[in-house]
């Protein structure tokens, strides 16, 4: 269990770039909406959670649950831009 909340935490930080104090990447899709990136985000964490990548290491694991997590949002139509490029 604790595993799990860890690695959904690390997901949950990976997609959270936008509380980054670094320039925050932002996901952006052409015709996207607030509540459609909520949507993509919600089903996208799930389906990196339910992935098992056959690791013990819980660093591993998690880094390989990130990665998941981005190809689904990008198979989703979603691309992460710097916020000067978000507008183009």
């Amino acid at each position: 269990m604790i595993r799990k909340i860890a690695a959904l935490m690390i997901v949950l930080f990976l997609a959270a770039c936008e509380t980054s104090p670094r320039p925050a990447l932002r996901w952006v899709k052409s015709g996207g909406t607030a509540e459609d990136l909520s949507v993509a985000r919600a089903a996208c964490e799930s389906e990196a959670m339910k992935q098992h990548l056959g690791v013990d290491d819980d660093t591993l694991q998690a880094q390989g649950r990130g990665n998941v997590f981005m190809r689904c949002m990008n198979a989703r139509g979603w691309q992460q831009v710097l916020p000067a490029t978000a507008d183009d």
